[in-house]
Formats: C-alpha cells, structure tokens, sequence
C-alpha cells in the first residue's frame, strides 16, 4: 500500500505515516511512502529522514508545490507495481489519490483544516468536496469528525484513530544533556513548547504567560522548539517584554527525546489541533503538561497529568503554569501517570493496527 505525504519538513503527520511504515510490516502489509520532491528541497527532508529510518520511499518529481503532472506519475506507479490500496495524509495527496481510483482503493486522513487565513478555508473547502468520493475517510480527533460531518461526508465514510507515538523511543531518562549544553543550572524550572512557528499555534501566548509568571519564579526557563514564519515576530515580543534572558529559540532539532527529558512542564497552547503528536511524546517521557482544551487534548489531559485551559486565555495558561511550577511533588506525580495514559491508549502499535483493519475492510469492499 502507498503512503502519500507531501511536505518540506518532517512533522506530526508524516510521524504519523513514518510510524505506519515501521509497524505494518509486523501485521501483513508492505507500506510504501509516496513523497513529491522538487526545487525548493519540496520533499527532500521527509525522504532523506525515511531512507534514514530504512523505510521504502517513492520519490516522484515535481516542478512545483502544485504540479498536476506529478498524478499521471502516480497513477503509473500505482498501476505498473499492483497498489492496491492508496492512503492519502492532506488536501493535495487527496487529490492526487483521486487519480489512482481505477487502479486502487481509497482512504484518507484528515489530520486538520486549518481556517487561518482565506487560502486555507478555500483549500479545505475544497479538501470536504475531494473527500466525498473516498470510501473512507480517518479523523484524528473527534472534532476533526464532527467538522467533516458537518460538510457532508456521510457519516459511515468516517472513522477515528487517533495518532500515536512509539513509546519504546519516547521515555524517561537522563534530563542533564540537554540542560547542560544549554548552559541551565540544574536549579531551573524548565518550560518547553514543540511546535511549528505559526499563528494557530499561539506561541504568543506562551511567552506572554511567561512573563506574566516570570516574576515569581525568576528561575524558570523557556524553551522554544520548532521554526516557521512567525519566529522573527516572537523574538521581537520576546525582546519587548524584556524575557530574552529566560527564552531560548532552539529552532527545528533531531534530539527530541533529549528536548523533552529536559523538560519539567511542556506547554501546549494552541488555538486549534486534532491530537498532537509532541503533546503524546513529551507525556511518554513523563513530562506533566498545561494544554489549551482544543481538538482531542481534552481526551488525554486531565488534572492527574496536568492542566486543561481555555484556548487564547493568557491568564489561564499563566495560571495553569502558576499551579505546577510552585508544587514538585505534583509534577512528580503527574508525571508517571503521563506515561501510563500513552502506553495504554496512544501507543503507534496500537495506531498501525486499527489501520490494518481499514485497509482490509477497504479492499473487501466493505462501508
């Protein structure tokens, strides 16, 4: 089965799709990742970490992020190999799997329709029609569900999974490597955010909770993971609060086990998710969180493993951090109950299963 991604940078869909191809393996089925690659390193990051990982990998040429041509390039490789099933991971995937429904099955996942600017309504306006003409279609999130079925995806073509992370790579250890190369006295509360740098991500937020509670705890640090068009506007709220001296932009890392070891609170204020995937690997390293209630976080964040806050309130996300820095003996209890709520309902075994179930009831043709 093929596995169509496109992007420039390795994030939480194509984890979702790189832990597809390390588990379906084990359960039966040879899953390929499809990835557009082209001027502008289009692709070349998501290939080059998937060849890492020993994965198979088509890549299929592009002259642009919307090549049309590259469907008939699909559509034979789908053909001429025996697919049988295409499994499409956004908006133009969608579209280019749509291409290949003579000659395979269709599923696809909808990780999130982002509406922050007009570009990204008209593109999942556009994405609800596609998807209509998919046997199945997967939501990460309940809410993911409830927005499809509101655009007219017949509810039998939908199905939940959530994501899922592997939890054997994803565990507690060490804290002090990270932290020392950073320069952080081990008497520091560390705060850590992983996103990338956009608006619904609301990193704003973030920072300007962290100044509101700064004053309290003068030992805090902040670590900032992640890079994208908002990180200069950031740095410049960063700079005007006068924080730059408790803010670390660390930009894009590989180490991400080694991040979120050396974090005591991950932060996770966002306006609109499905289920993030940093939010399930920071708690499988027994990091207690503050999260926004957005998407499905509410269905894996409580009190007995952090805070729950309103989305875009500031002052809750201030308090919910508030609440956890001045208590250690709360986090340390937050923190192994994190790390049983992954492995008992989040783990990527469990994703790639009920997946398998979906392409075997896909090529049954069963609705």
């Amino acid at each position: 089965m093929l596995l169509l991604r496109a992007g420039n940078t390795v994030l939480g869909a194509e984890r979702v799709c790189f832990e597809l191809c390390r588990h379906l393996p084990d359960l039966g089925i040879r899953p390929i990742l499809g990835v557009p690659v082209g001027p502008d390193d289009i692709g070349q990051e998501i290939v080059s970490a998937a060849t890492a990982e020993g994965f198979e990998v088509w890549p299929f040429e592009v002259s642009g992020a919307f090549d049309f041509g590259v469907i008939k390039r699909i559509r034979h490789a789908v053909q001429s190999s025996g697919v049988d099933v295409v499994h499409s991971h956004g908006y133009r995937e969608d579209l280019y799997a749509l291409g290949c429904s003579r000659h395979a099955k269709l599923l696809a996942t909808n990780h999130l329709w982002k509406r922050t600017t007009l570009r990204l309504r008209a593109y999942a306006w556009l994405d609800s029609i596609m998807l209509r003409k998919f046997p199945r279609v997967v939501a990460v999130s309940k809410p993911i569900a409830r927005e499809m079925l509101e655009t007219g995806i017949e509810p039998q073509r939908i199905q939940v999974i959530s994501n899922g992370i592997d939890t054997e790579a994803f565990r507690p250890g060490d804290d002090a490597g990270l932290r020392d190369q950073l320069c952080i006295s081990p008497d520091s509360i560390v705060l850590g955010t992983v996103s990338s740098l956009t608006s619904e991500k609301a990193i704003d937020n973030a920072i300007s909770a962290m100044a509101l509670v700064l004053p309290e705890f003068p030992e805090l640090k902040l670590l900032i993971v992640g890079d994208g068009p908002c990180r200069e506007e950031l740095e410049r709220q960063v700079d005007d609060l006068s924080i730059a001296h408790a803010v670390m932009f660390l930009g894009r890392r590989s180490d991400m086990v080694e991040v979120y070891r050396a974090l005591d609170v991950f932060l996770l204020p966002s306006l609109i998710e499905g289920l993030p995937m940093a939010l399930l690997e920071a708690m499988a390293c027994e990091t207690p969180v503050v999260a926004t209630s957005v998407g499905d976080v509410a269905s894996v964040v409580d009190g007995s493993v952090g805070r729950l806050v309103e989305a875009g309130s500031v002052e809750q996300l201030a308090d919910g951090i508030r609440r956890l820095v001045e208590s250690e003996s709360d986090r340390n209890r937050m923190s192994s109950i994190a790390r049983q709520r992954v492995e008992g309902g989040f783990s990527s075994r469990a994703m790639a299963s009920k997946y398998a179930e979906i392409y075997r009831s896909v090529l049954a043709g069963v609705s």
